[in-house]
């Protein structure tokens, strides 16, 4: 469940480890080129694809936000969103991250993406639920009987009428989520620098 972190050193290891992997990515991007270029109807449909993945992304960690801000390491959150799924922060980064590799045009990006969130994120799960059991016990087992960790049971849906927040708290999940954009106009510049010459690619990717 990503309401609960162990230790905010988790949180800032995370971040890290996002910021190598992107680092690391980045030559790739800039020094790359699709293996094929897709007829521009179908390559601006994918586009759009992407980009909508990438607002559904935005919308729904804000949106997830206003149920859990404030909870963290307190309670087990298990309305609203929560309701449906037990990692639903994750869930809109996994659809950004597919958006994201859409956008990118190439599928080995796309595939790439998906195999190291799927990896990494398995074992970031693991061990906050290892620490959620430990502290809540029974209450988080009765909820991990009732909710999917991953794919949403939308008959669940429960949510009150009224939920206190932080307003804070949603605003840095609102500022982290809008990070996945950054993307796409990566994406836009490196096709325009390639299509002027400006920046060379040596290598075409599938």
């Amino acid at each position: 469940m990503d309401s609960a972190l162990p230790a905010p050193r988790l949180l800032k290891a995370r971040r890290r480890n996002t910021i190598i992997f992107v680092v690391g990515l980045l030559p790739v991007l800039l020094f790359s080129r699709p293996l094929i270029h897709l007829q521009e109807d179908f390559h601006e449909m994918i586009d759009s694809i992407g980009s909508v993945m990438i607002a559904i992304c935005i919308l729904g960690r804000s949106y997830s936000s206003l149920f859990v801000a404030g909870k963290k390491n307190v309670s087990v959150v298990s309305h609203g969103v929560y309701s449906v799924v037990r990692n639903p922060l994750y869930v809109f980064s996994f659809l950004g991250v597919i958006g994201i590799g859409l956008q990118s045009a190439r599928l080995t990006i796309l595939a790439l993406l998906i195999a190291v969130f799927i990896y990494y994120y398995r074992k970031v799960v693991a061990g906050e639920e290892a620490f959620l059991r430990h502290k809540f016990g029974t209450d988080f087992d009765r909820y991990c009987a009732n909710v999917p960790r991953w794919i949403p049971r939308f008959k669940n849906w429960n949510s009150p009428d009224e939920v206190t927040v932080q307003p804070a708290m949603i605003l840095r999940t609102m500022t982290d989520a809008l990070m996945f954009c950054i993307p796409l106009l990566l994406f836009e510049l490196i096709e325009l620098l390639q299509s002027d010459g400006v920046l060379p690619s040596f290598i075409a990717l599938p």
